[in-house]
């Protein structure tokens, strides 16, 4: 198969752009078609912040599908917006300590953007192919590369325990969890979520093998971009 990655970078700014609209759109209808997949269809996968995000598709470079995605929000744009941070929104739920140890990590980061990453979705259509593994890897790869290509160090984020997202994200990324704690998502209460960090510098081993891997990948990327507002 022949990939392309796409970046929708704050979509909202660029909405008038037809190119942009129309892969957002088809963006939206493969999160509603994954998340369905895997939830009943009373779940809206879609917040305030995908309007405004980082979008990083997966796409099939031969039919045009949406193979998976995911994105990743800084708290500036959310301040920009006057929107909640998902991360803030995520704390509600979360301990003193968990709260504690949140702002701790977050209050290193002095000439970085904190960001909140999330949305993994992968398209149904392609799941059973044997395929899992390398989609692993490619979103590892990417996912290192877009947040050091805007230079988004501190990285905060959910692993979902029914999933072993935490599990992958711990043993693959480094990204490991606060405490441990893991609490129910009030939007879906039957999920159980850690609340998990990394500091990019310090990424596993192998997430930055398969970031060298998948390298030419990245940078053939097609970015839809405010480029006032981001460096290259």
């Amino acid at each position: 198969m022949k990939y392309k990655i796409i970046v929708i970078n704050d979509f909202f700014s660029q909405i008038e752009d037809p190119d942009v609209s129309m892969n957002f759109t088809k963006l939206m209808a493969m999160k509603r078609d994954g998340y369905w997949s895997k939830h009943n269809e009373s779940y809206l996968p879609l917040s305030q912040d995908d309007f405004v995000g980082i979008h990083v598709l997966l796409v099939d470079e031969v039919h045009g599908d949406i193979i998976m995605a995911f994105k990743t929000t800084t708290k500036s744009i959310c301040q920009r917006y006057r929107i909640k941070f998902p991360m803030d929104e995520y704390l509600e739920i979360a301990s003193d300590i968990d709260k504690k140890m949140v702002s701790n990590f977050t209050s290193k980061f002095h000439n970085s953007e904190i960001t909140y990453s999330g949305g993994w979705t992968i398209n149904p259509k392609f799941k059973g192919f044997g395929l899992s593994n390398e989609f692993k890897e490619i979103y590892t790869a990417i996912h290192y590369h877009v947040h050091h290509s805007y230079n988004l160090n501190c990285l905060i984020a959910i692993g979902v325990v029914n999933f072993k997202t935490d599990e992958f994200f711990d043993k693959i990324w480094g990204m490991t969890a606060f405490t441990g704690t893991a609490y129910s998502l009030p939007s879906c209460p039957y999920l159980k979520c850690k609340f998990i960090h990394l500091d990019l510098a310090k990424s596993a081993e192998k997430k930055l093998e398969l970031a060298e891997k998948y390298h030419e990948l990245w940078a053939a990327r097609q970015e839809f971009i405010v480029k006032e507002k981001f460096a290259a």
